[in-house]
């Protein structure tokens, strides 16, 4: 029989946060205790600093937010426990361990291939990264050794999906890093697009298709071509500029002296994803938050129109402000495009084999072209640097037709292709998002 829930729950839950206050953690508080902490794993929910404190100073009445954080506690609660009318009995807190179990396995070969690079390249620019990817491994490793007795608080899906939440944020943060600001993903990419598009005819593959559609914003520039293919995949990956009338890789200087070796300067893509940017607001009416929500433009000197839009967005009913948001985060989470669920992790790992299949079918002439950038030794590394390469020949076609040879009679862009016969033909995009 169904059970209304009460004002002894509302009890149950404050008594529950108050042990949790007395009782010393394993580990220090994640975001108190380490620098760069977008990598680490904060589990603290705001209904528990709420609570927290309410609870350190009890003289004064609970703010409106513990209020209402309360009743969306509880009412998420028994709306998850009586979705049909039927008792749910699944435990919310092994969805999120789930999560975080998943998220530990897809990791290990990201450090792999980090680790590689940095070794065999040199790249202590990356660094950072390797320490961050780490750092979350053993983030969600501590996660599932936390104690969760059968209490509410501990079950419910509001604690387990801020949690879900938690990881897919991180999880976006690290994963959209390796996969948009490395040259990994991207130069796996184009050339598939540009073998698919030119009249060297690779065949489609249904998983590459919809991974090109995935990236066409941040990696395409919101536009796959279908002709001038260098061009494009520069100024798409790189920063560029316009040199005595044609376009031109800008240098990075701080890297380029570090690694005493030419290094160019990626062009740094805007992470998009609306359920990243409230979570790591903390779910606040922030002006960031409300840019997003209501599709209002973001400036650090903003107009006052933009001022404007950011109060009426402000004043609105709170009802608007959750319509909004569930507008936002249930097509990132169950749309045709789930952006919140990609598996950046898996991503990289696909296009690192793809290009080390490559690099490791090209003759070794061919890598003279790449003495200029410092003969790369990581597989990965060396297939990527010779995109460019592979472009160049591609839009070369009407040259070669003079000579009487066709795109498919140019070894290296065999070599590509036959890169991709790997790519599992009935694979979709479903198996590299993370199960929530």
């Amino acid at each position: 029989m169904r059970d209304p829930l009460d004002e002894e729950t509302v009890l149950d839950v404050l008594m529950t946060i108050e042990d949790m206050i007395a009782e010393k953690p394993r580990t220090p508080k994640p975001k108190d205790s380490v620098a760069r902490s977008f990598n680490r794993l904060d589990t603290y929910t705001p209904i528990r600093l709420a609570a927290e404190e309410f609870l350190n100073d009890q003289s004064l009445p609970p703010k409106t937010g513990l209020v209402m954080g309360m009743d969306l506690f509880l009412s998420t609660y028994e709306g998850f426990l009586w979705a049909d009318e039927r008792l749910n009995v699944q435990s919310c807190r092994e969805l999120a361990v789930r999560l975080s179990k998943d998220m530990q396995v897809g990791i290990l070969p990201v450090i792999t291939i980090v680790e590689a690079m940095i070794q065999q390249d040199h790249l202590d620019g990356e660094k950072t990264v390797l320490e961050g990817l780490k750092q979350l491994h053993e983030d969600l490793k501590n996660y599932q050794r936390q104690e969760a007795p059968e209490l509410l608080y501990h079950q419910a899906p509001w604690t387990a999906g801020h949690h879900m939440a938690e990881m897919l944020a991180r999880a976006h943060l690290l994963g959209h890093r390796i996969t948009c600001e490395w040259n990994v993903v991207p130069s796996t990419l184009h050339m598939y697009n540009a073998l698919c598009q030119s009249d060297f005819n690779l065949p489609k593959i249904g998983l590459m298709e919809e991974l090109c559609e995935l990236f066409k914003e941040t990696l395409f520039l919101g536009n796959r071509p279908d002709r001038n293919f260098v061009s494009h995949y520069r100024r798409s990956t790189f920063e560029t500029s316009i040199s005595s009338g044609s376009l031109k890789i800008s240098m990075n200087k701080r890297a380029t002296r570090v690694l005493n070796k030419p290094s160019p300067s990626f062009r740094r893509k805007p992470v998009d994803s609306a359920l990243t940017t409230l979570h790591l607001n903390e779910h606040r009416l922030s002006p960031i938050v409300l840019c997003k929500l209501y599709d209002l433009p973001m400036s650090a000197d903003p107009s006052p129109a933009m001022r404007e839009g950011v109060r009426m967005a402000t004043d609105s009913p709170f009802h608007n402000f959750i319509e909004n948001a569930k507008d936002k985060l249930l097509p990132e989470l169950q749309g045709p495009c789930p952006v919140a669920r990609v598996n950046h992790f898996a991503i990289l790992v696909l296009c690192a084999r793809i290009l080390r299949d490559f690099s490791r079918q090209i003759h070794p002439s061919t890598y003279r072209t790449l003495r200029s950038t410092g003969n790369p030794k990581s597989p990965a590394i060396k297939g990527a640097m010779m995109a460019d390469t592979v472009l160049q020949a591609i839009v070369s076609e009407p040259e070669m037709g003079k000579m009487g040879k066709t795109l498919q009679d140019v070894q290296m862009l065999q070599a590509a292709a036959e890169a991709f016969e790997s790519v599992d033909k009935t694979a979709t995009l479903k198996q590299f998002l993370w199960k929530v």
